[in-house]
């Protein structure tokens, strides 16, 4: 039977609620399709991406993904941490809705240089060389690349991008600026990815080369592109707002919490436009502060889950 497939945090975890009201049972529940549900407490985009990486969802699964409150409490109005966790939020996305790549250990990526495997996953590679190249062809309008961000002093990895031999930018496994990526549950890296769009149809050759000094890791978990890509409808959900107390207590800010949401909004854009099955679930307007918190101004009440359940239900519901 397909499932549901859910990431999230401590809202999808259910915290401070029964499990019959939690948003994720009414969802399982009212779909008729088993959970398979990843959230945890405190977790991050970060933490739930890595959770993620190794996960085969069947065809006819739908995953939900609602991560980004713990991000904006803790990154706050840091558009450098912001930049962060769009990069995992992305990589989570893909995970899920791209899933033919050229993966990094694939002999599909040619590689000049000294490379060695990755030890957080299965399946990508990495390079303290300078000049090091890794080339790949892949077919459609915008190519992906999968990378691994870390807030470590010798993972400040960068490669340029070049497809069909014009610079389109830079890939960076950066995560030590402005006070670092890590996450509050302590995890000091995660899978991320960037897109470089605007491509004409049809094959491309795309090829990074290693511009960061000797000794600085840069890690390639794979190299994507939009065409014929197979993955499951994947609904993603953006920040909630808290109340004043919650905000005191926590961390964060509706402005921040504004800004999160103009980034999530046009990167869905970006990938639904892609062709990839990325939908926008607004529960910012269906959460009210003042009616659907818990005492503790950030978790979701009874009558806020069921605001969450219904709004992810509609948009499922509109693309099934």
């Amino acid at each position: 039977m397909p499932s549901l497939d859910m990431s999230g945090d401590s809202i999808t975890v259910g915290h401070g609620v029964t499990t019959a009201q939690r948003y994720a049972t009414l969802l399982s529940t009212n779909l008729g399709r088993p959970m398979v549900n990843r959230a945890k407490n405190g977790d991050m985009s970060a933490d739930q991406g890595q959770k993620a990486i190794s996960v085969k969802r069947a065809s006819g699964d739908i995953a939900t993904i609602m991560v980004g409150v713990n991000d904006q409490r803790i990154y706050q109005a840091s558009s450098i941490k912001r930049g962060y966790y769009i990069a995992f939020l992305r990589r989570l996305i893909l995970d899920a809705t791209a899933t033919v790549r050229k993966t990094g250990r694939s002999t599909s990526i040619a590689k000049t240089g000294t490379w060695s495997n990755t030890v957080v996953n299965t399946f990508g590679v990495t390079t303290t060389q300078n000049g090091a190249k890794a080339t790949a062809w892949v077919s459609g309008t915008a190519v992906y690349i999968g990378t691994i961000i870390q807030n470590h002093p010798a993972a400040k990895g960068v490669a340029q991008v070049r497809i069909d031999g014009v610079l389109k930018g830079t890939v960076t496994c950066d995560g030590t600026g402005d006070g670092g990526m890590t996450t509050a549950n302590g995890l000091p890296y995660g899978p991320a990815a960037f897109r470089f769009g605007g491509l004409s149809s049809g094959n491309h050759k795309v090829e990074l080369t290693v511009t960061s000094a000797n000794g600085q890791n840069f890690r390639l978990d794979y190299i994507a592109g939009n065409t014929n890509q197979t993955g499951v409808k994947t609904f993603v959900s953006n920040v909630i707002r808290m109340n004043a107390y919650g905000y005191k207590k926590y961390g964060g800010s509706d402005s921040s919490v504004s800004a999160f949401n103009t980034d999530i909004a046009t990167m869905i854009s970006q990938l639904s436009g892609d062709g990839l099955q990325a939908y926008l679930v607004n529960n910012w307007s269906a959460i009210n502060p003042a009616t659907h918190l818990l005492t503790d101004g950030i978790h979701p009440n009874r009558a806020g889950h069921v605001a969450l359940y219904n709004t992810f239900r509609t948009a499922i519901l509109a693309q099934m």
